[in-house]
């Protein structure tokens, strides 16, 4: 409180250059009215009494000083609290020293000795010693010297060095010299690890999204260190946290990275081993050269400057799989099927299957530099950007160039297939926005604006068409379900047809229910329903009166119907393509609408901020974007867009990628320093499933000559594929495997059949002997007991005999 109510004097302010700033803020707390202010090169002790804040006299010059050895300025770097004294502090520095501070005095330099060029980065305290986050990735525990009764110990001998660990996997330093001098000596040096491991930063909280949904963040992934032998001892620790019971600590390193290990009394029992990453493994930090998903595994694929390429599951929060090569992946794409993926390098784009334990090349396309790739909807086009911005369109199955696009002259920023895979549309950094017709090799439309750059671009329906102000234009296309007319088999007719905001709906080639009678198309544009104006696509293939307006759901496709899963058929492609636009983001920090195939302008939004990724949900009726400017950050738009939107904080840098997922339910954003954050969509996918069904029936399969977008309410039924891929080789070396470990267990079952049948064996002449001896044994004690019984009958004769003798004589 007392921060807030006092403000600082002139005599007092510490004027700070550009190379001076402060670094650390601390209270007493033990005693709030003690405060200290450090930075690289300074170190303040200031007092708060009850009408200022003065401050405490304080002599720097033996933290600062440098020896004669030294190569580099001393530089203050950390400093704690300690118990005992009530008032002492320790400050560290960047070469290794320590210097105990008590009511802002100094004391001494704690005899601790530390390898030569590893500086104290972080600084804590337990109620048993010090824990020090080093230079070179490692901790120290210093522990409370114990004193003998009545034995004042030196305020240099206050702490000892007990214990070093590093994180599992750092590699070892030999022959490490150590500091000498200096105020330094009496402590020993501990044997350390040094070790890389990969951390994950984690996060489980929840964002409330307003009006347009709710995000909630499942996984904040940042970059953490490559497996190869990039790393290096200078990845220093910036902060260490102790939790309030002290049985967890938690390290911060210069990289971004979060490990944390579980401490059992004091941390002088841990071992590297016992140092775990916040969540997985990630990237190296820098930016991400690649982020794309697939449509029937909860995967995404991520490449970086690291040489490394990794598959995530986004669901479980873990790495899959990771492959190392020899040069830098600049370029990723995701096939629909999540059982390939391609990667572009500088030499080649390389198509490469998913096994279960490996990624494995099976066939390169001569593209040179390619920067984006991006697969069609229907995975069997790939669209790649190679040397001299051109766009080159390759049959994925076979690998045979198919187009090559020209017309840009800067790097392309983005590649973007239509719905319908007919379409591919491209932007750059030469102000140039084109529509191809890849098929034909021409482009149907162009924009081009000097002085600004493209960074994204999507196609999805004009604002005119979804706000109805064009009858017809926005189709509702569900697969397999009769949204307007035509009841189930027997009904007497489905519901009125009618798309959001009063817009025709247009029945797609449901099953054919049979029977029923013909239904209305109908086109809703208030209370009541209005005659006239929706368009039908397909027809009912039923025993009944054929239904106009689409067939319900129930059975196989309709007779006349060319619609499949969000396809159009002939008739109505005009409407269709009117319908469509192209929306852009580009430096001037706006969000352009442009029509197809004109891409005349149609409308700008001004967003305030460059936007640096835009994705549009299957739905459309929501779109992110990812700021390009800043700290990233996500905003959640309605669509069609307005001024209106819901932000969120995710990333420390801009973002520079941004995936959502086909069933609209997961968003995956990128930026700048290689982290990757994994947001759960809620809200309007929630939605979706109560308004599915309007009218005509039950849901359906639909025929169609062109598959599009399957709405998202239907792919909460269908379940994630569980396909793998695995090669010949392997499947004969796991089959052999398999014929050994099956002749193995026959035999080993031979073995035990004869084994037992053995020990039956035994086990019968055993019982057999047995029994024998024991009908010996019975015999003989039978005998011997007739034997027993007839002295016994002798001996009572005989003593009656003797009896009767005794009896005559008296």
């Amino acid at each position: 409180k007392k921060l807030y109510d006092y403000k600082l004097y002139d005599n007092v302010t510490v004027p700070l250059t550009n190379s001076d700033q402060f670094t650390q803020l601390s209270l007493n707390p033990l005693d709030s009215e003690t405060t200290v202010v450090l930075g690289p090169s300074f170190l303040h002790f200031y007092r708060l009494t009850d009408d200022r804040v003065m401050p405490i006299p304080t002599s720097t010059d033996q933290i600062m000083n440098t020896s004669k050895d030294d190569e580099e300025d001393s530089i203050i770097t950390c400093m704690c609290w300690i118990q005992d004294p009530a008032d002492g502090v320790v400050v560290a520095n960047n070469q290794g020293k320590i210097a105990l501070f008590e009511s802002g005095e100094f004391q001494a330099y704690l005899n601790i000795v530390l390898p030569i060029g590893v500086g104290v980065t972080a600084i804590t305290c337990l109620s048993s010693g010090l824990v020090c986050g080093c230079s070179d990735g490692g901790l120290r525990f210093l522990k409370v010297k114990p004193s003998e009764l009545g034995e004042k110990i030196l305020p240099a001998n206050l702490f000892e060095l007990t214990h070093s660990w590093h994180h599992a996997g750092f590699n070892q330093m030999d022959n490490l010299p150590t500091n000498h001098g200096g105020g330094h000596g009496g402590g020993h040096q501990q044997p350390h690890n040094n070790s890389s491991n990969h951390l994950l930063n984690g996060t489980n909280t929840t964002i409330s999204g307003g009006n347009n949904g709710k995000l909630s963040s499942s996984i904040s992934m940042t970059s953490l260190d490559s497996i190869t032998s990039a790393i290096k001892p200078s990845q220093a620790i910036k902060h260490i946290a102790i939790s309030r019971d002290e049985d967890r600590l938690c390290c911060g390193y210069e990289h971004g990275q979060l490990y944390y290990v579980h401490i059992i009394g004091t941390p002088e029992g841990v071992k590297g081993e016992d140092m775990r990453p916040v969540a997985t493994q990630n990237h190296n930090p820098g930016v991400l050269t690649g982020l794309d998903v697939c449509v029937r595994k909860p995967l995404a694929v991520t490449s970086c400057l690291d040489r490394t390429v990794r598959v995530w599951n986004y669901v479980e929060g873990k790495l899959e799989l990771t492959k190392t090569f020899g040069e830098d992946p600049l370029s990723v794409a995701f096939h629909p099927s999540g059982l390939h993926v391609a990667v572009g390098f500088g030499d080649k784009l390389r198509l490469l299957h998913l096994l279960m334990e490996d990624m494995r090349c099976f066939k390169e396309l001569p593209v040179k530099a390619s920067r984006e790739c991006r697969f069609s909807r229907g995975g069997h086009y790939l669209a790649a950007t190679g040397q001299n911005n051109v766009i080159l369109v390759f049959e994925f199955f076979t690998g045979e160039k198919l187009a090559e696009l020209r017309g840009h002259s800067g790097r392309i920023r983005c590649l973007s297939w239509g719905p319908d895979d007919a379409t591919l549309v491209s932007c750059g950094n030469d102000g140039a926005l084109y529509c191809w017709d890849w098929e034909g090799g021409k482009r149907i439309g162009e924009s081009v604006t000097k002085g600004i750059q493209y960074s994204v671009a999507i196609t999805a329906t004009s604002s005119a068409a979804c706000n109805g102000s064009v009858p017809g234009e926005r189709p509702t296309t569900t697969a397999g379900n009769a949204v307007a007319g035509g009841g189930p088999g027997g009904s007497s007719g489905g519901g009125p047809g009618v798309g959001p905001g009063g817009v025709p709906a247009i029945a797609q080639g449901g099953a054919g229910g049979g029977g029923g009678p013909q239904g209305a198309v109908t086109n809703q544009s208030g209370p009541g329903p209005q005659p006239g104006g929706g368009q039908a696509v397909g027809s009912v293939a039923g025993s009944g009166t054929a239904g106009v307006s689409g067939g319900p759901g129930g059975g196989g496709g309709g007779a006349n119907s060319t619609l499949g899963g969000g396809g159009m058929n002939q008739q109505n492609s005009n409407v269709y393509e009117a319908s469509k636009s192209i929306y852009t983001c580009t430096s001037e920090g706006v969000l352009r609408e442009l029509d197809i195939p004109e891409l005349q302008m149609v409308k700008v939004e001004d967003t305030g901020v460059l936007l640096s990724q835009v994705v549009l949900s299957s739905s459309e009726t929501m779109l992110f974007a990812g700021t390009g400017e800043g700290p990233g950050m996500v905003r959640a738009y309605s669509f069609p867009v307005s001024q209106e939107f819901v932000e969120f904080s995710c990333c420390s840098k801009p973002i520079s990628k941004m995936r959502l997922t086909f069933n609209d339910a997961t968003l995956l954003v990128a930026d700048e320093t290689g982290g990757l954050v994994v947001f759960d969509v809620k809200g309007e996918r929630d939605k979706k499933g109560k308004s599915g069904n309007r009218g005509g029936g039950a849901s359906g399969g639909g025929g169609g000559s062109r598959g599009g977008p399957m709405p998202s309410g239907m792919i909460g039924t269908i379940p994630w594929s569980e396909d793998v891929l695995i090669t010949r080789s392997d499947l004969a070396d796991r089959e052999g495997f398999l014929s050994e470990l099956v002749a193995s267990v026959e035999e080993l079952l031979v073995q035990n059949d004869y084994q037992l049948r053995l020990r039956e064996m035994t086990q019968a002449e055993d019982i057999k002997e047995v029994t024998e001896k024991f009908k010996q044994d019975l015999e003989a004690e039978r005998n011997k007991y007739e034997l027993l019984k007839e002295e016994k009958h002798d001996l009572g004769i005989e003593y009656e005999e003797r009896l009767r003798q005794v009896q005559d004589v008296h």
